[in-house]
Order: structure tokens, then C-alpha cells, then sequence
């Protein structure tokens, strides 16, 4: 089967998209013979020398070679330049993975070049508000759309272009019931697959830290929780000085480093350590964790990526219980739950945790089991196989 994928920021691989395609690309070719087109857009030139090619867990040997590797540019005539590319290939389909506003390119594939889409939504934060969505869509810094237009008119042109045939994935219920609410769609024309993910080995080596050590990665960012972290570790260490906090931002820039550890410094405690990128996520991150702290304010990929990682490393995980994070993590089951921006609760969650080390044991070991069961990339590779084929034959 010959298919294109089109994402953006594919060589960006920090971005939790970039990995799942790629990962998803070499599966399909490996156990389906799939011949795989990516129809991309290229990042600066800046954005490519930085060490960004975050390699998660397998693969890290592995090279993603395709025969073609085509590149569109941000321009108003973006999307009628992918379409001659599609036709003149003539693939069997088309795999989008994005948010919304690529749904637009979906409907035109389907009825300017004939071929079935399959489109995936995996991020939700664009669904806080229906008419700020819109703007984000259709606002004059997007080359791709009408300007000069009020909200309400926006909102319609937006539920006329998503009234399409393309075959729509969901990467959580969450963002599932979304679309379905938003587009006006039965549940029944939405599916859901979790994103993949590759489960590690564990080896029985412990770790020769004296200190327990908790650990957040992902951006410094106050929507991810990462100032909640500070905060809550302040109270832990002013109780418990045999433990440290890790953070690991994959983009932290120097000044922001310098002014992150002046905040650290005059706040918290010198039991603070910023690291930049990490190469290997499960060796260098969380195989050194007694636990993972992820208190999400708002959701980019949904589920997140960081979240399902520590889960397959065995390592118990405290979140929040927003978008689609309470469908993978149950709380006093395979990790624990609190309010997002509740500092007193985190705190009291890494203290229990820290104080009843068995429970984490427990909790890693039950979010092992279960990540392992929904999201294993052999279950997930035959999911999208299955859908493609549907696609193909019922188009």
C-alpha cells in the first residue's frame, strides 16, 4: 500500500507528533510492507543544527529512510501544491496527523485529488473555546484562509468545510467526544488509538542514589505545572532533605536557565538540578526516578507522551486529572490524581509517596501492565492498518 503522511515539524522529533509518526513509519513498513511518502514542512535552518532529535527509548540505532521526502513551504498555496503532489503519486491514501485546522486540506484531498483521508486530531487545547478556535484557524496570520472575517462567520465557514467523508481518528475519548460535540458527529463515525509507545526493558539494577530523586521533563512551562512542582518540592524539602527534584526542558535556552535557577535558588533549595536535552529519556531521566511529576495545567498531545513513558518504565506518576490523562491514569490504581494548580495536594502526594515506597512500587508496576496493554506499538500498527483498509474499501 502506497500512503502519504502529512505533519508538520517532522524533523523536530521533541514534538510528541514527530515521534509518533515516525515510530508508526517504521512499524508499518517493518510488518505491513507499507510504501510511505512524508509530505512535511521544513523547519529553519537554526531549529535543524540544535540537538533536538529526541530519540524515545527503541530506535535509537535506527535511521528513518524513505525513498521520497517531500517538503512544502508556509505559503498561501501550500496545501494546492500538496494536492498536485498527491496526484501525481497517486497514492492508495492519505494519513493526516495535526489538529483542526488541517481538516480543511482533508476535504480538499478527497475532492480535488479522489483519495481517502484518514485524519487523527491528537491535540485538545484548541477546543478550550469554540470561537477562539476559530480565530487560531482563520486569523489573518494564517496564509491559508480568508482574513476580515467576525467570529460567528468564521465559526460557520469552519462547521461547512469540516462536513467532509474524511475518516476521523481520535488519540483519546477525550478528544473523541470533542470532535463528535464540534462537528456534530455520532461516536460511532470517530475512532480512538492511543498513541504508541515503546515499552523498555527493566533491568533489576537499582539506581546507587543515597536521595530519592523526583523528576519532571518536558517544557518549563506554568500549563505543563512546572512552577506547581516548584512549589510543592519547597514544602516536601523543608521536611525531607533526602530528596532531590530534576527538571529536564528539552529547549531551555541559557538566559532561561539563569533566570530558572535564580528562581530555584531564591525560593526552593540548592536540592534543585535543571538539565537541558536529554538524549536517552528512559536511561538519562526516569530509570534514576523514584518518582514522576507531571501536574498538567492544559494538554498538547493527548494523552501526553511523558506521561505514557513513565508509566512503561514502571514509575509512578502524579498528574492531574484534565483532558484525556484520567483514561490511561486511574487514580490509587496506576498513579495519582489531584486538581490541576493544587500545590497543597501535589505536595501531599509526594510525601505520601516518598514516605510509602511500596505504593510507588505498586502504582509502577500496575501502569507498566496497563500502558503495555493499550498502547504497545504491535496493537496500535494493526489499528491503523485495519483503518486504512476500511478507508480504502469504502471509499
Amino acid at each position: 500500500m502506497k500512503i502519504a503522511i502529512i505533519t508538520p515539524h517532522f524533523n523536530d522529533l521533541v514534538y510528541g507528533t514527530s515521534s509518533q509518526i515516525r515510530d508508526l513509519s517504521l512499524n508499518l513498513i517493518k510488518n505491513f510492507d507499507y510504501d510511505i511518502r512524508l509530505i512535511v514542512e521544513p523547519l529553519e535552518q537554526r531549529s535543524l543544527s540544535a540537538p533536538l532529535s529526541r530519540l524515545r527509548f527503541n530506535y535509537t540505532n535506527t535511521s528513518l529512510s524513505f525513498d521520497s521526502l517531500y517538503y512544502i513551504k508556509k505559503l498561501p498555496k501550500t496545501f494546492f501544491e500538496t494536492i498536485k503532489i498527491i496526484k501525481k503519486e497517486r497514492f492508495d491514501l492519505v494519513y493526516i496527523r495535526n489538529s483542526l485546522s488541517y481538516l480543511i486540506l482533508s476535504n480538499m484531498i478527497r475532492k480535488m485529488a479522489n483519495v481517502p483521508v484518514v485524519h487523527c486530531v491528537d491535540v485538545s487545547w484548541a477546543f478550550t473555546n469554540i470561537y477562539d478556535l476559530a480565530r487560531i484557524i482563520l486569523n489573518r496570520r494564517n496564509p491559508y484562509t480568508p482574513n476580515l472575517l467576525d467570529n460567528k462567520t468564521r465559526f460557520l465557514i469552519l462547521k461547512h468545510l469540516f462536513k467532509s467523508n474524511t475518516v476521523l481518528l481520535a488519540s483519546s475519548i477525550h478528544i473523541k467526544n470533542l470532535l463528535c460535540n464540534f462537528l456534530s458527529k455520532t461516536p460511532d463515525k470517530v475512532q480512538v488509538i492511543y498513541p504508541g509507545i515503546n515499552v523498555p526493558k527493566i533491568t533489576n539494577k537499582e539506581t546507587s542514589s543515597e536521595k530519592s530523586v523526583i523528576t519532571y521533563y518536558g517544557s518549563i512551562s506554568k500549563w505543563r505545572g512546572a512552577l506547581d512542582v516548584l512549589r510543592a518540592f519547597k514544602k516536601v524539602s523543608a521536611i525531607n532533605s533526602n530528596v532531590e527534584l530534576v527538571l529536564s526542558a528539552p529547549r531551555i535556552t541559557e538566559a532561561q536557565r539563569v533566570i530558572f535557577e535564580k528562581r530555584i535558588h531564591d525560593v526552593v533549595s540548592p536540592n534543585v538540578h535543571i538539565l537541558g536535552y536529554a538524549k536517552n529519556v528512559n536511561d538519562e531521566l526516569l530509570r534514576p526516578s523514584s518518582i514522576i511529576c507531571l501536574p498538567f495545567h492544559l494538554v498538547g498531545v493527548d494523552p501526553p507522551l511523558t506521561i505514557l513513558e513513565a508509566m512503561a518504565a514502571s514509575k509512578p506518576v502524579i498528574s492531574t486529572n484534565v483532558s484525556g490523562i484520567s483514561e490511561i491514569l486511574t487514580n490509587e490504581k496506576t498513579g495519582l490524581l489531584i486538581k490541576p494548580g493544587d500545590v497543597t495536594s501535589l505536595a501531599s502526594a509526594m510525601k505520601r509517596l516518598l514516605d510509602f515506597p511500596e505504593l510507588g512500587k505498586t502504582l509502577g508496576q500496575n501502569a507498566r501492565s496497563h500502558v503495555t496493554n493499550i498502547c504497545n506499538w504491535t496493537k496500535i500498527t494493526r489499528e491503523h492498518d485495519q483503518v486504512f483498509k476500511n478507508a480504502i474499501d469504502t471509499f
